[in-house]
């Protein structure tokens, strides 16, 4: 949040335990600050560009589909072991693709009982084993499935809490699950915002408490980031990004400090304690009111940051900031792009940006020609309705 610590606003100090399997966690609720970054964003000082001028297209993938195949609304994309696993948020099915379209499997497993879900919350994937782990936050469990074909092979309860996503560490020796408890909608809740656990869901580490009397929580879409398997994260409310380092400590890695936007953080806190809103419009409406930064997303490359946000008074905008060059950060308001509509960047690749392209989009397809090769040209030729979303790769240019 903008000009302000996340320390600030969330460290209350709470004498809390987390229980499961009746052990208590260890109280980490410090973080390493050393070697931290200041972003400092002026959301006065913005700018349009074209598209040609900051991305180069890479690579285009139609989904192939069919009866069975039929991907209505995209809510995650996963890219691991050269394989493209995609989350229908309308069917809560898991479509996985390789890496030329071609469907490959799914899962699918909507239901009552074991092995079933609810709804998909969130979901990721462990290469080494070949498995793919599901997680639901309505039955509060979490259910792996085969990575070959999509069998369901075991059911894990959760907590007596609600978490909302989670993403796997497997790099030493055993696999540890990360939490994220960003989008609780649990006023009783005084815990803590990220969880370690190991794989039979026995909380190790605990970070970062918080304390809310609203009835609900916002969070970025994505708050925990893998690249090259270090996990980062960005909790509700905050402006820091913190990263999850391999002697499991927590680290600040980066604070964006927000300039000319509300900056009333203890006025905020104070009037949320004495009027607590009770709906999500209420929460939105005090947030308009104040002029308070809104995360929508945020992802993150091996060089480059990608931060979505948006304020009353500017709408929308979202910056790209280059890790490898201090002062190298570009604050956009709109992406000009005559024949090509792709929204805002849903996942990474590598070190490229993952845009959807739906086939109810505006295309202007003789002038995409021109930017594409002879192959991907004729991917546009038959693109309408009826047809899957196609994946465009995206690598960043200099700025």
């Amino acid at each position: 949040m903008p000009g302000k610590n996340y320390h600030t606003v969330f460290y209350f100090l709470l004498s809390l335990s987390l229980y499961s399997c009746g052990q208590r966690p260890h109280e980490d609720i410090d973080y390493i600050g050393k070697d931290t970054k200041t972003i400092p964003i002026d959301i006065l000082n913005y700018k349009s560009a074209d598209f040609n001028d900051l991305f180069k297209i890479e690579k285009i993938i139609k989904l192939a589909g069919n009866d069975s195949v039929i991907i209505g609304q995209i809510d995650k994309i996963n890219y691991s072991d050269n394989k493209f696993y995609v989350l229908d948020g309308k069917t809560n099915y898991i479509d996985v693709f390789d890496t030329t379209g071609r469907f490959l499997f799914k899962v699918s497993s909507i239901g009552e009982g074991k092995f079933n879900y609810f709804r998909v919350a969130d979901f990721d994937v462990d290469d080494a084993n070949q498995l793919i782990y599901v997680l639901d936050d309505y039955k509060r469990k979490l259910i792996v499935f085969s990575g070959k074909d999509g069998r369901p092979l075991e059911e894990k309860p959760l907590f007596d809490f609600t978490v909302n996503k989670f993403a796997l560490d497997n790099n030493g020796k055993t696999c540890q699950l990360i939490y994220s408890r960003g989008g609780t909608a649990e006023s009783r809740d005084n815990w803590y915002n990220l969880l370690v656990t190991d794989s039979a869901n026995t909380i190790l580490y605990h970070w970062l408490p918080y304390t809310s009397t609203a009835s609900f929580i916002m969070s970025p879409e994505h708050p925990l980031q893998k690249t090259k398997e270090r996990i980062s994260y960005l909790p509700p409310f905050s402006g820091t990004i913190f990263g999850l380092n391999d002697d499991h400590t927590l680290s600040a890695r980066y604070v964006l400090q927000f300039h000319g936007a509300g900056n009333g953080f203890e006025k905020m806190e104070a009037d949320l304690r004495s009027n607590a809103p009770k709906t999500v419009n209420d929460f939105l409406h005090y947030l308009d009111e104040n002029n308070c930064i809104k995360f929508l997303n945020y992802l993150e490359t091996d060089s480059l940051l990608y931060i979505y946000y948006s304020t009353a008074r500017q709408g929308n905008q979202f910056l790209i900031y280059d890790k490898n060059k201090d002062s190298s950060t570009l604050l956009l308001s709109t992406l000009q792009n005559n024949y090509l509509n792709l929204g805002q960047p849903t996942a990474v690749c590598k070190n490229q940006f993952i845009f959807v392209l739906q086939p109810d989009s505006f295309l202007d397809k003789k002038k995409i020609k021109t930017q594409l090769s002879l192959k991907d040209q004729q991917l546009f030729d038959d693109f309408g309705s009826g047809n899957n979303p196609m994946l465009v790769l995206l690598k960043p240019k200099s700025f």
